[in-house]
């Protein structure tokens, strides 16, 4: 099930799912209508460790090509799956992860610098 999608700052655009039996079962996603314009053809698939995984044929709403990359990295109902798409190189580089990984994706740059600073200040604190 899609939960978001945006576009990052170096250019790529991106889709997030939470994974559910029916994508596991086919081994296909949703294309919001607002990506269509720029998710459509054929992507060249690897994870995020650049083992390749066939391709992802996306047209219109519709992209299929994932169910090896389901089974073989043991994807299950409710993991969450991001997809990022390099439209130059026409790859899809697949996440595969927990909420976080979304989290981090719908996250602005400046707020995860921003959390990272207040952790780090966190842990040199003394508060004895």
């Amino acid at each position: 099930m899609l939960r978001d999608f945006g576009r990052l700052e170096s250019g790529e655009v991106w889709m997030g799912y939470r994974m559910s039996n029916h994508m596991l079962s086919h081994g296909n996603c949703n294309v919001p209508v607002a990506m269509q314009p720029f998710i459509h053809g054929r992507f060249a698939v690897r994870s995020a460790d650049n083992t390749p995984f066939g391709s992802l044929m996306c047209k219109d709403n519709y992209g299929n090509g994932l169910g090896s990359f389901f089974r073989r990295r043991g994807a299950e109902e409710g993991d969450f799956l991001v997809i990022v798409f390099d439209l130059k190189k026409q790859e899809a580089i697949l996440h595969l992860g927990d909420e976080g990984l979304l989290e981090d994706y719908q996250m602005p740059d400046e707020t995860k610098a921003e959390e990272n600073e207040l952790e780090d200040s966190l842990k040199e604190a003394d508060f004895d």
